[in-house]
């Protein structure tokens, strides 16, 4: 029996399964810029503002390899919708240099939403990723 995926469902795929070993405290656990295999952002079970940093230090092309996905934009709201900040830089990142918090409206845009405790506040914020191809 053969089975076909189809580019959106790998797609698909793809970004649960980042979404998931985002979810993670990533490898190798304590991981850098320079040995990161998966970027994990939590810490124990919170989502760790460190490693975010962390991450957005890492060059744009190692973010997408890590990430495998050609366009991103991962941030960090409160429940209010206000972005997260951590030693006064916003908890957000994008692929695209220039990108103004709107995604593209001429290709799949894959979502992911999910609700945790960010570390040095433990107030309960958004993690939000999305994904797409040019």
């Amino acid at each position: 029996m053969d089975i076909f995926v189809d580019k959106n469902n790998e797609n698909t795929i793809q970004h649960d399964q980042t979404v998931s070993l985002l979810q993670t405290s990533g490898h190798p656990k304590n991981w850098n810029q320079s040995n990161v295999n998966i970027p994990g952002l939590y810490h124990n079970g919170k989502i760790s503002s460190k490693k975010f940093l962390k991450f957005s230090n890492i060059s744009t092309s190692k973010q997408k390899t890590l990430l495998r996905t050609q366009e991103f934009y991962i941030t960090i709201v409160y429940l209010n919708g206000t972005t997260a900040t951590f030693q006064g830089k916003n908890l957000s990142e994008s692929s695209q240099s220039n990108f103004k918090g709107k995604l593209p409206e001429n290709s799949s845009v894959y979502t992911s939403r999910k609700i945790a405790v960010l570390n040095n506040t433990r107030k309960r914020v958004q993690l939000r990723y999305y994904s797409w191809e040019n």
